[in-house]
């Protein structure tokens, strides 16, 4: 846990996508409080619920990265995922996904698997891309700024 919460995270990407927000865009979520409220209420729920926790190590037991999995008895779990600095884009975070979603849809009762990230985040969007995941239109003012919702369909 230590490790985990030293890692740089994307809160810098985060961070430089919110100071390039124009006016417009500014004026539109603050005047979309109620979507606001839902979206961080929902945000905050999800990590609050207990997941389930892969890790993925080098052959000499350093750690690549993770993926934490809430609501993993649930019907749509919802993914979350980790990949240290000097493993991303080497297609480690790739290989862990795939090997999660197919360890819940073959173990559990999911119909399917919710990823959120920032728009901000174009890797993380290419990587629930590249395995099968289709974004979901946003319900709000607030989510279509802020938040990119993928879900991930078993393979028939």
């Amino acid at each position: 846990v230590n490790e985990l919460s030293s890692w740089s995270s994307s809160a810098d990407d985060m961070t430089r996508f919110l100071k390039n927000l124009n006016p417009e865009q500014i004026t539109e979520l603050v005047q979309d409080r109620e979507g606001l409220r839902a979206l961080y209420n929902e945000l905050r729920a999800i990590q609050a619920r207990p997941g389930r926790h892969y890790l993925a190590r080098t052959r000499s037991g350093s750690l690549i990265g993770c993926v934490t999995v809430k609501e993993a008895k649930q019907q749509i779990p919802e993914l979350q995922v980790e990949i240290l600095p000097p493993y991303r884009r080497q297609g480690y975070g790739r290989a862990l996904l795939r090997y999660v979603i197919q360890d819940l849809f073959q173990h559990t009762a999911a119909t399917r698997l919710r990823y959120c990230t920032g728009p901000y985040n174009e890797a993380s969007m290419g990587l629930v891309r590249s395995l099968g995941g289709v974004l979901q239109e946003p319900t709000s003012a607030a989510e279509k700024l802020l938040l990119r919702t993928f879900y991930i369909y078993p393979e028939v």
